[in-house]
């Protein structure tokens, strides 16, 4: 996966950069104040990155000298403040991140760019967002929230961002699940104890995708018995987030197109340690089957650094309209077993659904920014669930367009089915948050069209 160069920050201050007509500029040396170099960087600049090197305020000309700006990365620096008016300054701004800061608030009516699709606050301080929305956020498109201190989500966030899609807000007072004596979550699911001695030939081998994940991933065997031992997937977590997204693989509980999680890891070497960011449990999970592949390549490490447990290229994939009614039917049960938990997977994107063409069949993975929020005081349920609904229709957009036309020799049959899937589509992308149908409206859809295409009466 690319990544971006680290650039030198004295032969910045030397000059050195000037005339380099670079289009990232990516520092990791520690800034107590931002280097007035970057800005004669001028035309070029579209991505900063500055994660990591402590800063803690930017410029507020930042726009005007770096006109075509489309990406700045700030995680895991010193921010207390949001930068408003640096932010602001950039019209051409798609993606902001700045998660691992100390920002508590965002400020009340905040002129974002209204290019604006990407909006990372994740770990921060934040006990509430504006009351009024961002403005003129049409165009935002991915909200991440998670680990901060908000007790409640305001309604327009529900209402007045049509393009928002993928919405993450785990670890919030507002969805934090309720806790019973011996630590374990109300709803959670009774799993096995698999002591780790019986988990044999542990590797870090590559492993078949599990999508966006925190986690550490590698093959083991599961001795259940001297005479049977099974191969498993064995995944550990780490940190906070971590923590989290185990709790979202055991939550989610049995589906046909999740995969199987067989029990937690006891007696890890791990357990040891208390560090905050440090072991926060294991578990023993299905393997990926054999001939099931990513619908498309995870986002660019540009964009966000966005990370896969495996590196190999997705297989090139051609459907058939068959096959790609009953993968979409897949996913959206999937989905609407989900939200039936009050789970919200909050990254819904093609690279986090494998596929089998053989078997016309889909797993849905990648729960890295995941969320439960079935436990909270959330008044916006239905709303949280049809943000998610949009994520599908861009899935299936992209699944048409892995549709070979006249694969199935019923060219009339096709169009048919073609023009149902185009119509969910539609009903999926309606700006109006509440006008978009739930995941359970939106599997039977497709499963009578799988029904249609089975007893070949398809209405016209």
């Amino acid at each position: 996966m690319a990544t971006i160069a680290i650039h030198d920050l004295i032969t910045l201050q030397q000059g050195g950069y000037r005339d380099a007509n670079l289009t990232h500029l990516k520092l990791a040396s520690p800034l107590t104040s931002f280097p007035e170099e970057i800005l004669s960087l001028g035309l070029s600049l579209t991505t900063l990155d500055l994660s990591g090197t402590g800063l803690s305020s930017l410029p507020s000309n930042l726009g005007a000298a770096l006109p075509n700006l489309k990406t700045i990365l700030l995680d895991n620096c010193s921010f207390a403040i949001f930068p408003s008016e640096a932010v602001s300054s950039c019209p051409n701004l798609t993606i902001v991140s700045l998660a691992n800061n100390q920002i508590s608030s965002i400020p009340e009516d905040i002129p974002l760019p209204s290019a604006l699709e990407t909006l990372i606050v994740t770990n921060n301080r934040l006990t509430s967002l504006p009351k009024v929305p961002f403005v003129p956020c049409k165009n935002l498109s991915i909200l991440r929230l998670s680990h901060n201190s908000l007790t409640s989500l305001p309604r327009w966030l529900f209402t007045s961002l049509p393009s928002l899609s993928q919405l993450s807000f785990a670890a919030n007072p507002c969805c934090t699940a309720c806790q019973v004596p011996n630590g374990v979550h109300r709803g959670c699911c009774a799993l096995a104890d698999i002591p780790f001695k019986e988990l044999e030939q542990q590797s870090e081998e590559p492993v078949p995708s599990l999508g966006f994940t925190t986690a550490t991933v590698c093959k083991g065997q599961w001795k259940q018995s001297e005479e049977y031992a099974e191969e498993v997937a064995v995944l550990t977590f780490w940190g906070k987030k971590g923590e989290q997204e185990m709790d979202v693989w055991i939550e989610a509980g049995a589906h046909e197109s999740l995969l199987s999680v067989w029990g937690r890891v006891t007696g890890h070497p791990g357990e040891d340690t208390d560090e905050e960011e440090g072991f926060k449990g294991a578990i023993v999970a299905q393997l990926v089957p054999e001939g099931y592949y990513p619908l498309a390549k995870p986002p660019s490490a540009l964009d966000l650094g966005i990370s896969s447990t495996t590196e190999e290229d997705s297989q090139p994939l051609e459907l058939s309209h068959s096959s790609a009614l009953a993968m979409l039917a897949s996913i959206a049960g999937a989905l609407s077993h989900l939200h039936e938990q009050g789970i919200a997977h909050g990254n819904l994107h093609p690279s986090n659904i494998l596929a089998s063409t053989e078997l016309e069949h889909a797993l849905l993975v990648g729960f890295g920014e995941a969320t439960i929020y079935r436990h909270g005081n959330l008044s916006e349920r239905s709303g949280v669930e049809k943000i998610e609904v949009l994520a599908f229709a861009k899935v299936l957009e992209h699944v048409l367009g892995l549709v070979k036309p006249g694969s199935e020799g019923d060219e009339e049959r096709e169009r048919l089915v073609r023009r149902g899937l185009e119509e969910l589509r539609a009903r999926c992308s309606a700006p109006g948050v509440e006008e978009r149908p739930a995941f359970e409206e939106i599997r039977e859809a497709l499963e009578e069209m799988v029904g249609w295409r089975r007893m070949m009466r398809i209405p016209g």
